[in-house]
């Protein structure tokens, strides 16, 4: 005798049974395809050679290093190599029949204006800040300098004209977890 609602064995032993798991299968492919989509797009975004400002170009060879005497203890650091700012270009004024074609000293900066970000004795590790400072829109510039027989990398950014327009770009650096030091430096105008 059977129950209302209840099958008999035959019943039950004629239709299949219907796959157990198939949302917990669902679930798990899914994930492991959303894992490999993740990994494909992360893998495209670091391998990718990133292009920004006031980078060196990417196929530049540098010029062979002449052998270099070691300054004494005491010497004051030196700077192998300084950015310098990027030119005022005025083609307008020349093309109306301008006289001088070069900027007036009265018009050039005194002092420009840096934010150091770090000073690290890594190239490696100064290129992956430079990076990182480059993405938040910053021109980056990486400096060489040997004190007291230690190499270091001096990553800033800048320069800047006026200190006002550092301090804008420091606030920039500090909401995304930096620290950087404003440095000033005086120019060579005559």
């Amino acid at each position: 005798m059977a129950r209302y609602g209840s099958r008999s064995r035959k019943e039950a032993e004629a239709k299949p049974r219907a796959r157990r798991g198939g949302l917990f299968t669902g679930v798990m492919v899914g994930l492991v395809l959303g894992l490999v989509i993740a990994a494909g797009v992360a893998a495209y975004i670091y391998l990718t050679p990133i292009a920004y400002k006031g980078g060196e170009a990417k196929d530049a060879k540098p010029a062979p290093a002449a052998p270099e005497a070691k300054p004494a203890p005491s010497a004051p650091p030196t700077v192998e190599s300084s950015p310098k700012p990027a030119p005022d270009y005025t083609f307008y004024h020349i093309l109306q029949g301008g006289a001088d074609a070069k900027t007036p000293v009265a018009n050039l900066p005194r002092e420009l204006y840096w934010l150091q970000v770090a000073a690290l004795k890594s190239p490696a590790d100064a290129d992956r800040l430079k990076a990182k400072l480059a993405l938040l829109g910053m021109d980056v510039a990486v400096q060489k300098v040997d004190s007291a027989g230690v190499t270091l990398h001096r990553v800033r950014v800048g320069p800047f004209k006026t200190e006002d327009a550092a301090i804008a770009a420091m606030d920039t650096l500090a909401a995304n977890q930096f620290e950087p030091r404003l440095i000033k430096e005086a120019t060579n105008t005559k």
